[in-house]
C-alpha cells in the first residue's frame, strides 16, 4: 500500500478522543491510531478463535534500539513492563479488537480496555535500509516490506536480484556497500561465510520459529539466518489422467501400480529431473540412510542405502514409469497431459493455478520395507544480516516484522509457501487447498542442510547420474566415483 494512505489513517481522529489508541514516546505523542486504522491493518492472531483480529505491537510501537519500560492505560488501570529489552519482544506481543474495545496481551499477561501505550526508550534516528530479495513474488514481498515502511516513517529500498549470493561477493570483492539485509537459500550460507560476509543473528528471539527452519541456517553452532517461508517437494497429479488421488500414506508399492495401469493406457506415468542429486537424496533416505551429511561434516553417497535408492530409480526408468526430463520439459509434458505425476517443488503450484489446470499435490510415499517416507527436501528462505550493515538494530526490526505472524499469514500462503512463523502456519490451515499435503511433506521432509558437503555432492552428481541413466557406469561406480571427487574437494 502507498505511504500517503498510512499517513492518512494515522492522522484520523474520531469526535470521541476515548474512542482512539494514542501512543507516547518518551512522554510526547508518537501517534494515534483509531479503530478503523487499526482494523484496516488487523489480521487473525489466535488459532483458537479465527474471529479475532489484531496487530503485532512492533507495528504500532516507535522502531527503537531498546525499550525499558511499558505501560498499556485501561478504564480498569494500568500494567507496566519494565527490562532492557523489551523492544526486543514486541513482535511477540499484539493487540486485539472487538468492536471498538482494544485488548493487549504480551509477555503473559493481558489488559482489556487499552486506551494508550506508554513507551520509554531509544528510538532509532536514522531510519534507512537496502535489503535485496529474490524468488518468488517480489511485488508482493515489496508491498510487505513498504507496510513497514509506511508503519515507521522509514526508507527501505528494496531491490530484486537473481542471485543474491553471487552479488553480494561480487559487491565485497570490489569494496563496494553491501545490503543490510539479503534473502539466501541454505545452500548459499558456507559460500558467505567463508567470505566473512556474514554476522551471526542467535540472540533475536525465534521461539515462535520453525526449529527446521532455523536448523536450516545453522552452522558452526551459530545461526546464520532468520528462515522467512519453506518450499517442500511435492508429488503434483494430472487430475485429468488420475482421477482418484492416492491417499497421504501411499507407498512406493502403491506408486507403481499406479504406474504399471497408466502405462496400460498409454499414458507416462511420471517425470522428474533424477540426474539432479536433490531427487535422488529423498529416496537415499526411504532407503534407509540416517542422515545427509554427517556430525563432522563430511558425506558419505556410496554406502548401500544410496546404491539402492539409485538402482530404484534406474529400474523405474527400465520400466518405463519414470521419464528423466528436465524442469522445462517436464512441465510442458505435465501441462499437455502427457505426464500423469511429477516431482517438484511447491513454488511450482501459483504457475498451474495460473493456468486453471487441474491438478492435486500429495506427499511423496513411503517405502513399504523401511516404513520411512521419500523424505522431500524442505528449500527454505532466509533473510540474513550482512557483517558490514550500516543499521544492524533497524535490520534486527525488520526481519522480527517479516518472521512476525502478520507477514507470515499474508506472503506464504499467497505463494503457496510454509509459513516459518508457527502460530500463523496454524491460522494458514484454511487458505490453500493443497496445504494440508505441504504441511504432512514438511513434517516428513529434511531441510536442505547448510553445509559446503551438501553443495560439493550436488554439484558432482549433477554430471555423474547422466553416465547411470544413459547406462554408462552402475549406481555403485557412480556413487564410488562421486565419493571420490567429493572427499578430494572437501580437502581444504
Amino acid at each position: 500500500m502507498h505511504r500517503r494512505f498510512f499517513l492518512v489513517l494515522f492522522t484520523l481522529v474520531l469526535a470521541s478522543a476515548g474512542s482512539s489508541l494514542d501512543i507516547h514516546l518518551n512522554g510526547q505523542p508518537w501517534k494515534q491510531f483509531t479503530p478503523e486504522a487499526l482494523d484496516s491493518l488487523s489480521y487473525p492472531v489466535d488459532p483458537a478463535d479465527p474471529g479475532k483480529r489484531g496487530i503485532s505491537l512492533d507495528e504500532v510501537l516507535p522502531p527503537l534500539y531498546n525499550a525499558y519500560r511499558l505501560s498499556a492505560s485501561a478504564v480498569s488501570g494500568e500494567i507496566i513492563w519494565e527490562g532492557d529489552d523489551l523492544a526486543d519482544f514486541f513482535h511477540q506481543g499484539y493487540l486485539s479488537l472487538q468492536g471498538e474495545t482494544l485488548s493487549m496481551a504480551f509477555q503473559g499477561r493481558s489488559i482489556n480496555g487499552v486506551k494508550s501505550l506508554k513507551v520509554q526508550g531509544e528510538l532509532i534516528t536514522d531510519r534507512t535500509l537496502e535489503v535485496w530479495i529474490s524468488w518468488e513474488g517480489p511485488r508482493l514481498l515489496k508491498e510487505e516490506i513498504q507496510r513497514y515502511a509506511d508503519l515507521h516513517d522509514t526508507d527501505i529500498r528494496v531491490i530484486e536480484v537473481p542471485k543474491t549470493s553471487s552479488k553480494l561477493l561480487s559487491v565485497l570483492r570490489g569494496g563496494g556497500n553491501p545490503p543490510d539485509l539479503l534473502m539466501v537459500q541454505s545452500s548459499d550460507i558456507p559460500t558467505l561465510l567463508l567470505a566473512n560476509a556474514l554476522q551471526p543473528l542467535g540472540y533475536l528471539n525465534t521461539e515462535d520459529l520453525d526449529i527446521r527452519g532455523k536448523e536450516a541456517f545453522t552452522t558452526g553452532g551459530s545461526l546464520w539466518g532468520i528462515p522467512f517461508y519453506c518450499d517442500p517437494q511435492i508429488v503434483f497429479i494430472n487430475n485429468a489422467l488420475i482421477p482418484e488421488n492416492p491417499d497421504f500414506h501411499w507407498t512406493l508399492e502403491d506408486y507403481e501400480n499406479l504406474s504399471a495401469d497408466l502405462l496400460v493406457r498409454g499414458i507416462t506415468p511420471s517425470a522428474w529431473n533424477a540426474y539432479s542429486a536433490s531427487w535422488l537424496i529423498p529416496f537415499q533416505l526411504a532407503f534407509g540412510k540416517k542422515r545427509l551429511v554427517e556430525p563432522d561434516g563430511s558425506i558419505i553417497v556410496n554406502d548401500r542405502p544410496s546404491v539402492e535408492a539409485l538402482e530404484y530409480l534406474l529400474d523405474l526408468e527400465k520400466k518405463g514409469y519414470l521419464e528423466v526430463l528436465e524442469r522445462d520439459a517436464m512441465v510442458s509434458l505435465f501441462v499437455a497431459g502427457k505426464v500423469a505425476m511429477i516431482l517438484s517443488g511447491s513454488y511450482s503450484i501459483p504457475g498451474f493455478e495460473d493456468i486453471d489446470l487441474d491438478f492435486s499435490v500429495v506427499p511423496y510415499p513411503l517405502h513399504p520395507s523401511t516404513g520411512r517416507a521419500v523424505a522431500p527436501l524442505l528449500d527454505y528462505k532466509a533473510f540474513c544480516m550482512t557483517r558490514r550493515t550500516r543499521h544492524p538494530v533497524l535490520a534486527r526490526r525488520l526481519v522480527e516484522y517479516l518472521s512476525g505472524i502478520g507477514v507470515q499469514q499474508r506472503f506464504p500462503p499467497r505463494l503457496s509457501k510454509l509459513p516459518v512463523h508457527l502460530v500463523s502456519r496454524t491460522l494458514s490451515e484454511t487458505v490453500s487447498p493443497h496445504f494440508s499435503a505441504l504441511a504432512v511433506s514438511s513434517e516428513r521432509g529434511i531441510p536442505i542442510p547448510p553445509e559446503k558437503a551438501y553443495g560439493e555432492y550436488k554439484n558432482t552428481m549433477w554430471s555423474l547420474l547422466r553416465f547411470a541413466f544413459t547406462g554408462q557406469m552402475s549406481a555403485q561406480e557412480v556413487l564410488n566415483q562421486c565419493q571420490t571427487m567429493v572427499e578430494k574437494k572437501m580437502v581444504p
